[in-house]
């Protein structure tokens, strides 16, 4: 199953891609990461097979691998531990210049789902689209102002 879920944001790819590089640290701007932690803190956040763990709170911890890492175009990280429905997942961020200021990123999740739960596949697709839409606005206000949306702030106060 894959769901695609794209925004444009007026930033620089740059700017975005700063925000993003940031992989180790994304509870500190994602809505729905309480928690973030390498596998092997010394390990660097730009390599490829780097993991990190991440506490998605009800939904339980996840560990998330770097797959790919082209700096200022492309991020795709795999997801295992995923809850039930998921077996697994996979993440890719893309970063598409449309202007000197504004920047289409686009991410793809693709769930790799348990054989019983065909007829739930609508269902997880609309709250991958709402988790994706939410991150992106996530990732927008971080970007431009270097501080959580709103909406972390309260899930951090929390």
């Amino acid at each position: 199953m894959k769901v695609t879920t794209s925004k444009i944001i007026d930033l620089p790819a740059e700017k975005l891609w700063d925000a993003m590089a940031q992989f180790g640290d994304v509870d500190q701007w994602a809505t729905g990461v309480l928690r973030s932690a390498w596998k092997e803190p010394a390990q660097l956040d730009q390599e490829v097979g780097s993991v990190r763990f991440c506490d998605l709170d009800k939904f339980g911890y996840v560990a998330e691998t770097i797959q790919l890492w082209e700096p200022g175009r492309a991020l795709t990280y795999s997801a295992e531990g995923m809850p039930f429905p998921m077996r697994g997942a996979t993440n890719a961020w893309t970063f598409r210049p449309v202007g000197p200021d504004q920047t289409e990123v686009t991410t793809t999740i693709t769930a790799q789902l348990k054989a019983v739960t065909g007829f739930m596949t609508p269902m997880i697709k609309r709250n991958l689209r709402k988790v994706q839409t939410v991150v992106l606005a996530d990732l927008a206000v971080f970007a431009q102002n270097g501080t959580p949306s709103d909406r972390k702030l309260k899930e951090l106060a929390a």
